[in-house]
């Protein structure tokens, strides 16, 4: 069986206990039962396209995996508790900085700790969706069909002006792969090779690593649905609500910057923005 978290009495371990055992390793079985067999479905239709079989016998394969129950939860393995983020970010930046993988992929995996986005958005990130000279990012579509923008942490900028110094063709972080860019396989490989495990933390995790640090700080849930592409509120304030919230979550994305380095280097995570404190006591 996966490990399910940290060691017993550590905050990973009490926020992963909420959900039962059972119920986490039945959620991940499912996920890799699909996963495998859309992998052998592929590689048998890959098979008859090149001509080496008549027709593959693991056709609609995936339909015989179960359907996954309703109230089963899909569970995304987070780190949340301080301690453990400290020393997941320091595995992350010893291995980045060991010159194992190269300029395309450890930006992207900094980028990932930085800005609490879904990794399917930021690793399609084109150089025209980058204004170094304001600061901004722009997200043309999400998962929630609304584009986005939002402000470049210092943290940020100097990872793409690192990276522009290895600018080729249209997109942030070119690779050899078919869609020309780096894949979240290859950041899942890092967060593997810097010694964190499967049952521990994903990709996806970041996004919880954020946002449970952030309210925890204080930092209003609204700005916290904002940097994390959400939409908030009901059907109405939805309609009506258009505001963008830049300054604010500009003031969000840089401390949670900040936040991540101290984290990393063993200093205290600093204080929530003044600014913000001002604007939402």
């Amino acid at each position: 069986m996966l490990p399910l978290g940290g060691p017993a009495g550590t905050e990973t371990h009490r926020t992963m206990a909420v959900i039962h055992p059972l119920v986490v390793a039945k959620a991940v079985l499912h996920t890799q039962a699909r996963r495998v067999a859309g992998l052998i479905e592929r590689i048998f239709s890959y098979a008859v396209d090149a001509g080496y079989i008549q027709g593959t016998p693991a056709d609609h394969l995936t339909r015989l995996v179960p359907r996954q129950g309703r109230g089963e939860a899909k569970h995304h393995p987070a780190i949340t508790g301080k301690e453990e983020a400290a020393a997941m970010f320091r595995k992350l930046w010893a291995y980045m900085e060991s010159g194992r993988s190269g300029p395309s992929i450890v930006a992207a995996m900094r980028l990932s700790c930085y800005l609490p986005v879904r990794n399917g958005n930021m690793i399609a990130a084109r150089w025209e969706d980058i204004d170094l000279k304001k600061g901004l990012w722009t997200f043309s579509q999400t998962k929630n069909g609304r584009g986005y923008t939002v402000p470049l942490s210092r943290q940020m900028k100097e990872v793409f002006t690192a990276l522009a110094m290895f600018r080729r063709g249209a997109w942030c972080f070119p690779s050899g792969s078919n869609t020309g860019h780096v894949s979240n396989g290859g950041l899942i490989k890092v967060l593997r090779a810097a010694g964190i495990s499967q049952g521990e933390h994903c990709l996806h995790g970041f996004r919880s690593t954020f946002e449970t640090l952030a309210i925890e700080a204080g930092i209003p849930k609204l700005i916290c649905e904002r940097a994390l592409f959400h939409v908030a509120g009901d059907s109405t304030e939805q309609a009506y609500n258009r505001a963008e919230y830049m300054e604010p979550l500009g003031l969000v994305l840089q401390w949670w910057a900040d936040t991540v380095d101290a984290l990393r280097d063993g200093e205290d995570v600093p204080p929530m923005p003044e600014k913000l404190l001002l604007a939402y006591r």
